[in-house]
């Protein structure tokens, strides 16, 4: 690895100047040779800039020290090393990795150092850093960022000499709680009886196992320890009792469980670390407790709002959750989620904020890692090029300006097209200040994608486009960062085009070039997944429909209400026509003509596509009252027996819905179905429309709500 850094910095040397840069070592190098650049400690010619003290560079830190016009870079490790490397690389000689396969090296006769400003230690802020991202798979690119995390990337090919990582974090292949005893009768809801002896014991004997199986591999004496990955838990009673006596924070008994696994360990082999998650139940920070020195927390906010800062004023809970478990641990790494699982597709505009939460989290100095998860599983993720740069740049020294540090980016990555992409960010970044938070419910219906926002945003990316028209590479990169609004242009072309006309304008969405693009986006950008589970990105965007229908032929005013509220005032009902109706996929619904509807327009479902294929998010509920949900739909049942499940409309996440069979439905007829219970305002909640016969056509006309 150091020999690697030596060459890679000999080569960019040369590259930028021109100049000749010879390798040499102990066995080659003479006296005459002037003005050394030597690599690593390891070799006699470091002897000449005196001691260097490596206990306070960490992991992956590194000390540059000068001796005349002699240059030492070295760290505590070969790790350090490398990052030092390419940290010479980039601040004296103005290479710049901005993207996995793109580099910016500037050629010039000479350059200036200032060797005295260069003398002195280079420490990370923080110990561990990961950006967990598709991007950064490379190994090589992940070193030029000067990461040094691999969590779920363990089998990922690696050259030889780079295959080096922090061991600050005992996340390698983690172990789940109930996978440490063999005695099933110890097991309790997937996780353990937390307070029994015998868990403890023989979880005790299984970990010094599998540690020592490490030690004998050559890996550090650690371990990963986690939960079953379940939003809740009922816990046993003892395990409940403990945790009603440490502030009712119910991972109390868990946490106490790794504590007294890390004592134990600790006196068998001495220098054993474990990592615990505090995560879904387990998050709240237990009262009355320390943790365990050898014991890292990970702090999981999962649930939190994806489009603040964690310490936001939106986001107290999980920064109190964070502040608390700082009195208790002294090491802390923090998962932060930055994407929607959901939908890669879209456009994730907490840019900034997630920029911002690196910064805050600084501020805690038991804060020592960062673990933050981005579209993880596939290349082409939005502007991911971006987060991943500015992460890395941050994570490393956090008090760098965020839009100063964004800016170069963009200016180094896009060019002339810059200005622009800026200005594309900022529109849609200040539309999600002004209309609430990012989760996992967020999709292209959200107020966030209004129609004035999303022509402002696309104009702007328009501009980018026209601004490096000559220069084939930068329109790729600017096609890449199109693809995502092109996503919420096509799913939501049809309400745009409602909403044009009710403001008597017009709008040339350009699909068909638009969809032309994108196809193209497919190969450039590598993205391969519609959300975390998979999904056929190239069947998403076949499916864009690029001859939208003309707005309905019965004006909004005189759409005929339900008969279930014909003898109700206005104010008491509310009426969903398409426009604000989710479809799932372009493949699974579509917007057809039907004269039997109450707008003459409906939402067919595709036969071949069983799936909740017509989606309405309670978003969308007047906020401040209860409501009665109804959907009004009918079904060609074909020759299907009057027994026959067809469809199934219910809500999720309450478990309620209601099925109707072929006899129900057989007369073609719109139905008026009712769902059970009343219901509030919840961007978290939906109901969903699900063929279940794959029968000729479901029609969906509209949903409408009636005050409780």
């Amino acid at each position: 690895m150091v020999r690697r850094a030596a060459r890679e910095l000999a080569e960019y040397a040369r590259r930028v100047t021109g100049g000749a840069f010879p390798l040499v070592d102990e066995d080659t190098a003479h006296p005459g040779f002037p003005d050394l650049l030597v690599v690593g400690a390891g070799n006699s010619y470091a002897s000449r800039f005196g001691p260097v003290d490596t206990s306070q560079l960490g992991d992956d830190g590194f000390a540059v020290r000068t001796a005349g016009k002699d240059i030492l870079i070295t760290g505590p490790g070969q790790l350090g090393t490398l990052h030092g490397a390419s940290w010479f690389v980039e601040s004296q000689l103005g290479v710049r990795w901005f993207a996995e396969n793109s580099e910016t090296v500037p050629e010039t006769d000479t350059v200036e150092m200032d060797l005295d400003d260069l003398n002195r230690d280079y420490v990370p802020r923080f110990r561990f850093r990961q950006l967990h991202y598709g991007e950064t798979f490379s190994g090589e690119h992940r070193h030029h960022l000067r990461l040094n995390g691999r969590r779920d990337m363990y089998d990922v090919k690696m050259p030889a000499d780079l295959n080096v990582w922090s061991g600050y974090w005992p996340e390698d292949r983690p172990t789940f709680f109930r996978d440490l005893v063999t005695d099933r009768s110890l097991i309790h809801n997937e996780n353990l009886l937390f307070m029994s002896p015998a868990a403890r014991e023989e979880a005790t004997a299984t970990v010094i196992r599998l540690i020592n199986e490490r030690i004998a591999r050559g890996e550090d004496a650690s371990l990963g320890i986690i939960q079953w990955d379940s939003a809740t838990w009922q816990a046993d009673p003892d395990s409940q009792a403990f945790n009603d006596a440490h502030g009712g924070a119910q991972g109390a008994a868990m946490f106490d469980f790794v504590n007294d696994l890390a004592r134990r360990i600790r006196r068998v082999i001495p220098n054993a670390r474990l990592e615990t998650e505090a995560y879904w139940w387990s998050i709240k920070p237990p009262a009355g407790m320390t943790i365990e020195d050898n014991v890292v927390i990970t702090m999981c906010p999962i649930i939190a709002n994806r489009g603040k800062p964690i310490m936001d004023a939106a986001n107290q809970q999980w920064g109190d959750y964070l502040l608390g478990w700082s009195k208790i641990c002294k090491n802390i790494v923090l998962w932060d989620y930055q994407t929607m699982f959901s939908s890669y597709l879209m456009p994730f505009p907490q840019w900034f904020d997630g920029f911002e939460t690196i910064r805050q989290v600084a501020r805690i100095p038991q804060v020592q890692g960062l673990f933050i998860q981005g579209v993880w599983n596939t290349r082409g993720g939005d502007m991911s090029a971006m987060r991943t740069w500015v992460h890395s740049r941050l994570a490393w020294n956090p008090t760098l300006d965020v839009r100063a540090t964004v800016q170069e980016f963009l200016k180094g990555y896009y060019g002339a097209a810059a200005p622009h992409i800026e200005a594309y960010l900022q529109t849609l970044w200040e539309s999600k200040e002004a209309n609430g938070a990012l989760t996992e419910a967020s999709n292209f219906m959200s107020p966030i994608y209004r129609l004035d926002v999303v022509r402002a945003a696309d104009g702007h990316l328009a501009a980018a486009e026209a601004a490096v028209r000559k220069d084939p590479e930068l329109v790729d990169r600017v096609a890449i960062a199109r693809f995502n609004l092109d996503h919420v242009i096509f799913m939501r072309a049809q309400s745009y085009i409602q909403d044009l006309q009710r403001a008597g304008q017009t709008w040339d969405m350009d699909l068909v070039n638009r969809k032309e693009r994108d196809k193209r986006v497919l190969s450039l950008s590598g993205i391969s997944r519609v959300n975390e589970g998979g999904g056929d990105v190239g069947k998403v965007v076949d499916g864009y429909n690029v001859d939208p229908l003309p707005p309905s032929d019965v004006p909004p005013g005189e759409v005929p209400p339900p008969d279930s509220v014909s003898s109700l005032p206005a104010d008491e009902w509310v009426d969903y026509q398409e426009e604000v109706i989710r479809i799932a996929a372009p493949w699974m619904t579509t917007l057809v003509i039907d004269e039997m509807a109450s707008d003459h327009r409906a939402l067919r479902m595709d036969p071949h596509d069983s799936q909740w294929g017509v989606q309405f998010w309670f978003d969308a509920l007047p906020q401040g009252s209860s409501w009665r949900l109804f959907v009004t739909l009918r079904a060609d049942t074909g020759s299907l027996a009057a027994d026959a499940p067809v469809v199934n409309t219910g809500i999720h996440p309450q478990g309620v819905s209601i099925t109707k069979t072929a006899g129900e439905l057989s007369n073609g007829e719109y139905h008026e179905i009712e769902l059970p219970g009343t219901y509030t305002h919840n961007p978290e909640h939906v109901l969903y429309v699900w063929n279940l016969s794959q029968v000729p056509g479901i029609w969906v006309d509209r949903v409408f709500a009636i005050k409780a």
